[in-house]
């Protein structure tokens, strides 16, 4: 870890046998036009060809920290992992096969530094797609009173990914226990953690393009996560208790209006689930 303060952004980067698109991410995040930056690789004990890319960089860059894992301590554990090793004022965690465009962290540090009661800030975001095209750009911002973004996010929660790996003030993740932890959805419970530590700005400049890789993207994204019986029932029931214990000391009005946007996710959810499912079960019979 470098002396609190030497670096004003630190990024946070998770990495598993990326070995396809870990360079262009590393190129992406070297040719920000902001430099001061720390870079923090976290390979959780890579079988393919990760290590040797990350260790060159290492090597040729002194803001890059190349941490091998001895053993895979889980997805959500490595994220976390490499939170805890930042020391800088911002943090962001840019995923393995993302790109940024050049002036990401330079428009957003700019932003934040000039709106002390943003907590957060991120660019227009789209979507690779399986066959190399890219989607349109999603460009919802959580900035209204705190009722308006919670209503902001459950609209917009299935194309939240550009606010998770936004630029973010680190002292507003320092008291979010969700952290670390392993269920679907976990990443909406952190959104919704700096929901209520405020403001999260979308500016019109700079492009995140996000990989194809994700674990959401696949075809296995509900059976990754949902091993218990309950998940058959209610899927996002872990994001429910949080969300419900975040949301304990709301007025009323706005807690009810909190549950129901709960209600209605789930059974979204179990559509969506059992509807993957049964595609699945079709595509195998089709191929026998």
């Amino acid at each position: 870890m470098q002396t609190p303060g030497s670096k004003k952004v630190s990024i946070g980067l998770p990495v598993f046998n990326r070995e396809s698109s870990i360079t262009n991410t590393i190129d992406s995040i070297l040719a920000q036009t902001y430099e001061n930056f720390e870079l923090i690789i976290s390979d959780n004990a890579s079988t393919d060809r990760t290590r040797e890319i990350c260790q060159k960089y290492a090597r040729i860059d002194k803001r890059v920290t190349y941490i091998s894992q001895k053993s895979n301590i889980g997805m959500m554990k490595n994220f976390k992992f490499v939170l805890e090793e930042s020391s800088s004022e911002y943090f962001m965690w840019w995923a393995s096969d993302d790109v940024k465009s050049s002036n990401f962290i330079e428009l957003n540090l700019s932003f934040l530094e000039k709106h002390k009661h943003y907590v957060a800030s991120t660019s227009p975001n789209r979507l690779e797609t399986l066959d190399g095209t890219v989607s349109s750009h999603t460009t919802f911002a959580l900035d209204g009173n705190l009722e308006q973004r919670f209503s902001c996010f459950f609209d917009n929660c299935w194309n939240s990914h550009g606010v998770f790996y936004s630029l973010i003030r680190r002292d507003a993740l320092k008291d979010c226990k969700i952290i670390g932890r392993d269920f679907f959805a976990v990443d909406w419970a952190i959104i919704l953690h700096l929901v209520t530590c405020g403001k999260i700005k979308r500016l019109q400049q700079g492009e995140m393009i996000s990989g194809i890789y994700g674990i959401s993207s696949g075809s296995n994204g509900w059976t990754a996560f949902h091993k218990k019986p309950w998940h058959w029932l209610i899927p996002i029931l872990e994001l429910t208790y949080y969300v419900l214990e975040l949301s304990s000391k709301f007025k009323l009005n706005l807690r009810l209006k909190i549950i129901r946007r709960l209600f209605l996710l789930n059974l979204y959810c179990i559509f969506q689930k059992y509807l993957s499912i049964f595609y699945q079960l079709y595509v195998k019979k089709l191929k026998k």
